[in-house]
């Protein structure tokens, strides 16, 4: 409820502002493009669901890794459990910490679709935008998506061109960061931009020390680089290409029990074991655009990414300081890459007839390798289940999009994607129990074998699967112009989400594919001389087999399986406003989430019968019908408001303050507490930013900064019956010199 009433205040303080604000003088809200439909497009007459964030957004809402993004974009969750994420727009996207489904919310680099889910803490740094495209995106560029699109456009040199940035930064927990780009102008074709990245920060938890403790969990070392050069012979020719080197090690993910009524507070966990979490990551980007004489674009975008990750954390932290007569640890490390190459040829922008044609491939290996890919129960000796799998992935697809203006109001679009995918599974996985000496029984991850009657034994299970998919999406939308300020539109539109495979022996080794139908409208307008900017919409959605995690704390195993029907609706809101030395910002989203008809059973549940769309005679199958969706909030809200005071002498100080609010989420398809497979709830996130900047001569920007002020303490993820936190209050000085 305090949540609740602090978003109300936020809001009306903001329109309160936004209206005495009209006495300040003439400047308007800036003009953003949108680049995620293969052309550049004004916001406001773009007829789709989107927040774009500029460099200048990003800076000022101390926006630079991909968790902030959910404290400044409506319906946006990002839910991080150390070595990945669960990333939802409007409750759909990946709600399953794995590899073996692809996630319905794809997040783009430079135009190309990078590794979703894991992976994706690197720093964001020399930054030119961020789109978030919301709802499905099932007839362009790239994969397939049925929650949305994030579209991150570094920036680019440019020819002719020697400007540069640095900017120093330090902060509470030891934090010591630095950063910096520089354009380097070769000839009068040939420019590079060189632009690097380095922090260090010490660990926000306190731990509580068992004697097989070691490493430095929670700490932060982390480093980037990147090299983009740009080279233009013709007028009518661009070559692109870049080369992203990141590297991260956190010294481990520290974690606490899942917990109904804690004891302790979230960043005081107990530890017992050596401490590890590494990422690195290669990525390059080739975007070739040759223009022909009519003015029709040929653009290629070639992508090759290459990451390795690797984790060693304690699976029982409650219970590490005290010795154990078993073994509690885990360890994996997965290599993935990555090959995509997209085709497009793009209408010139002008005309009543306008069109995009494409074609995509994708390919992409995750392997965790033998000894030592994924190992439960180290040291070895009590129990050990290690797992190791080879997963080829395909992506293929061609599609189009043609809009025509009937007149200068009114517009049809029209698109349709076609698209195939494959998924083939090599999975060895083996369970080791030793009763000998000094050792318990134990609860154990159960591979279906006959043992031999002497210990210690070994349950051995391997299969080989292949899933394989195809689907024709498509999208048809009607726009309407009134005039130079309002644009409405309304569209009906499918979706579609490839299906996977479980490695889990108990569960049906295919996943079936998501379809989502989704019906949206829109109006944008300005008001107040373009003074004030919003954004509205309301969309529905009718999901058929949303893929859902059973995780069950007993057996630690999350097999995924098919709910077979959701119904997802809700509305947006979005205003920005401008006048000159004031400016805000306002979002909002109400969802409703819910499932249909779909019953189910945690894992660990005593065997029976339990259809997802009739239930069964199991005393454990549950009812879920109308539980809400994970990851699914009802209410998110957010906004920022500034004031840039001119002195004397020409320099500004801008004090500016932010607001966020994330409703309650449920990280579990399981939601009634005295049922098997409960997963408590994660509470309200309020947070709280705000910073000072004083600019001097549009060269120097001193800013005081603090995110999280009131320190809040929040669930940031829940994963294997482990809780992580959210960051608690940052403080420091940034340092920027411009030339």
């Amino acid at each position: 409820m305090r949540g609740r009433v602090l978003g109300t205040a936020a809001i009306s303080a903001l329109l309160l502002t936004g209206y005495c604000a009209q006495a300040l003088a003439d400047e308007k809200v800036e003009t953003v493009v949108v680049t995620a439909e293969r052309r550049t497009t004004n916001v406001q007459t773009t007829p789709i669901a989107v927040t774009v964030l500029t460099a200048e957004d990003l800076k000022n809402k101390s926006i630079n890794t991909v968790d902030q993004l959910q404290f400044a974009t409506p319906s946006l969750t990002i839910n991080n459990f150390g070595q990945g994420n669960d990333f939802n727009i409007r409750g759909i996207g990946k709600g399953e910490s794995n590899i073996q489904t692809p996630s319905g919310v794809v997040t783009y680099r430079d135009g190309v679709p990078v590794l979703g889910g894991f992976l994706q803490d690197e720093p964001w740094y020399d930054i030119a935008s961020v789109e978030v495209l919301r709802g499905p995106q099932g007839t362009f560029a790239g994969t397939n998506a049925t929650g949305g699109a994030v579209f991150i456009t570094e920036q680019n040199p440019a020819l002719g061109d020697s400007s540069g940035y640095v900017q120093g930064q330090v902060g509470n927990y030891a934090d010591v960061g630095l950063q910096g780009a520089v354009d380097v102008p070769v000839s009068d074709d040939v420019a590079l931009r060189f632009a690097a990245y380095g922090e260090r920060r010490d660990s926000f938890w306190t731990i509580t020390k068992g004697p097989a403790f070691s490493g430095d969990p929670g700490s932060l070392k982390e480093g980037a680089t990147r090299v983009s050069l740009l080279w233009q012979p013709l007028q009518n020719l661009e070559v692109l290409f870049k080369t992203d080197l990141m590297y991260i090690d956190t010294g481990g993910y520290p974690a606490d029990f899942t917990c109904i009524v804690c004891a302790e507070d979230i960043f005081h966990v107990h530890n017992n074991t050596h401490n590890m979490g590494l990422e690195e990551q290669l990525r390059s980007v080739l975007d070739i655009r040759y223009t022909f004489g009519g003015g029709i674009q040929l653009r290629s975008l070639t992508g090759y990414q290459y990451a390795r990750a690797a984790e060693q954390i304690d699976l029982t932290p409650g219970l590490s300081p005290v010795p154990l007569p078993i073994t509690d640890t885990f360890r994996d490390l997965g290599k993935i890459r990555l090959v995509s190459t997209e085709l497009d040829l793009i209408s010139p922008d002008s005309g009543p007839f306008r069109w995009v044609i494409g074609g995509f491939f994708q390919h992409e290996d995750d392997d965790l390798p033998q000894n030592g890919g994924f190992d439960i129960g180290l040291p070895a000796g009590a129990v050990d289940v290690t797992l190791a799998y080879h997963t080829p992935k395909q992506h293929e697809a061609v599609f189009g999009q043609a809009t025509y203006d009937f007149n200068e109001q009114w517009e049809l679009q029209v698109g349709a994607r076609f698209n195939a995918s494959t998924f083939d599974l090599r999975d060895n996985q083996e369970t080791l129990v030793n009763f000998g000496a000094g050792e318990v029984p134990v609860a154990i991850f159960d591979v279906p074998c006959t043992p031999p009657v002497v210990f210690p034994f070994v349950c051995p299970f391997a299969r080989s699967g292949h899933e394989a998919d195809s689907k024709l999406t498509e999208k048809v939308a009607l726009n309407f112009k009134p005039d130079d300020t309002n644009f409405l539109y309304a569209f009906f539109a499918t979706g579609h989400k490839d299906g996977g495979q479980n490695t889990t022996s108990d569960e049906p080794p295919n996943i079936l594919p998501e379809d989502v139908r989704n019906v949206e409208i829109g109006w944008k307008s300005g008001f107040w001389g373009e003074h004030i900017r919003t954004q509205l919409d309301a969309y529905w959605n009718d999901y058929k087999n949303f893929q859902v995690t059973l995780f069950d704390p007993t057996t630690q195993t999350s097999p995924i399986v098919n709910a077979p029907a959701a119904k997802i609706w809700g509305f947006e809101g979005q205003m920005q406003g401008s006048w000159d030395a004031f400016s805000f910002d306002l979002n909002a989203d109400y969802l409703h989430s819910r499932f249909g008809g779909f019953f189910a059973e945690a894992v660990g549940a005593p065997v029976g019968t339990c259809n997802p769309h009739t239930g069964g005679t199991a005393a454990t199958c549950q009812n879920l019908t109308g539980n809400q969706n994970v990851y699914a909030p009802d209410w998110t809200v957010n906004g920022g408001v500034q004031y840039a005071f001119v002195l004397g002498n020409g320099d500004t100080l801008t004090p500016r303050i932010d607001y966020a609010y994330v409703g309650t989420q449920y990280p579990s398809v399981f939601q009634n507490p005295l049922a098997a497979g409960f997963v408590p709830k994660l509470g309200v996130r309020n947070i709280l930013n705000a910073q000072l900047s004083y600019a001097i001569d549009n060269s120097w920007l001193f800013t005081l900064y603090g995110t999280n002020l009131t320190n809040l303490h929040y669930v940031a993820a829940e994963n294997v019956s482990l809780r992580y936190a959210g960051a608690p209050l940052q403080f420091g000085l940034r340092v920027d010199k411009s030339f």
